[in-house]
């Protein structure tokens, strides 16, 4: 089965509310939706999310390179087009080779490639924590989004922090004195010194922070900060590649790390990584960068490899106006309910699905 057609279809998604972050506020993702249509007329559909500031090319960028590879990918069949996906020098696109990659693996689930679906779990059904997500914002703001979370059975919230900890700590305790249950992740995206993070440890509560993303720039600080606090500590932008995920992992200085498949810029890697992580007792919390939800879906599949009850950081409330699709998959009691059959069935839904 070739694939007969590559499309790449730009989106541009309106967030319910504008998301802000220690270095920018999203109000719109914008990306491109790749879709491979093949000699049968069915569509495989990969989600190219490029975000700059987590590390990724430009929009531009990427337009340009899906454009140099469109007519490449062309008249090719399974396996030789996931071989020269292998082959063809992708480096510094992560987000394209991301959404190439699984629109490929969805082509691989409809026509049952077996070389690449046996490398998934294939349990029966996978009950994925996810964690919810809240925005650099005040006091108030902060309760009512714990709230929304609570009733929906969702239990670990990653709050990000930004400059302002006066603000921050506000929010950190107006959050745990309203709910006993709730488990905090703070996203710090590397914006602390070593002095300023070792001050501002020393001020928040231990038992109830699960983990801090990031809290130094560069790995060398984080190395340092994990001897000097019982606070767990998670890398996540020093993750830049493969070969520095791999080097974490073995040297076991941290029991979580972040994951961000399309920052990484491969599902494949991805799948080797959390391998090795499982081997070494590692914790890989597969995170999103506020994909559609067709890039949403590869990620669930991801989570699913880990071997570790923790929450992903993969929001499961709604963060856009319009997604490109329906969500696929159930959410029961702060959880994501999968099965293979069920992302079989949402890859066969999209296959027949045109979106423009």
């Amino acid at each position: 089965m070739i694939i007969r057609e590559i499309k790449f279809i730009p989106y541009k998604l309106k967030f319910i509310s504008p998301l802000k972050t220690s270095k920018e506020t999203f109000e719109y993702r914008k990306g491109f939706l790749i879709r491979l249509t093949d000699s049968g007329g069915n569509n495989f559909y990969g989600d190219v999310a490029p975000l700059v500031s987590f590390g990724t090319e430009t929009l531009e960028d990427a337009k340009i390179k899906l454009t140099s590879i469109q007519a490449l990918l062309t008249g090719k069949d399974y396996p030789d087009i996931f071989n020269f996906i292998n082959s063809f020098e992708l480096h510094g696109f992560p987000a394209v080779k991301f959404g190439i990659e699984q629109a490929l693996i969805n082509f691989a689930f409809f026509h049952n490639f077996k070389p690449v679906t046996e490398q998934f779990n294939s349990g029966e059904e996978i009950h994925i924590p996810v964690s919810g997500v809240i925005g650099i914002s005040g006091k108030t703001e902060c309760v009512n989004k714990i709230k929304e979370f609570i009733k929906l059975g969702i239990d670990t919230v990653k709050l990000k922090i930004g400059d302002d900890f006066n603000n921050d700590l506000n929010c950190i305790n107006s959050i745990l004195n309203l709910n006993n249950n709730v488990k905090l992740r703070l996203d710090v995206n590397g914006k602390w010194n070593l002095r300023k993070a070792k001050t501002n440890f020393a001020k928040l509560p231990n038992s109830r922070i699960e983990f801090i993303e990031q809290p130094v720039k560069n790995l060398e600080g984080l190395n340092k900060l994990a001897g000097l606090t019982k606070i767990k500590i998670a890398p996540d932008e020093s993750v830049k590649n493969f070969k520095t995920a791999m080097q974490i992992i073995d040297n076991r200085n941290f029991e979580f790390i972040i994951i961000k498949p399309q920052v990484l810029g491969s599902i494949f890697d991805t799948l080797k990584i959390i391998t090795r992580a499982n081997s070494k007792g590692v914790k890989v919390i597969i995170s999103s960068v506020f994909e559609s939800v067709v890039g949403k879906s590869i990620l669930y599949l991801l989570a699913a490899q880990t071997n570790h009850g923790y929450a992903h950081g993969l929001t499961a409330n709604k963060i856009f106006e319009n997604d490109l699709f329906e969500a696929p998959f159930k959410f029961y009691e702060g959880k994501i309910i999968l099965t293979k059959n069920e992302f079989n069935k949402f890859v066969r839904i999209l296959s027949e699905s045109e979106y423009a």
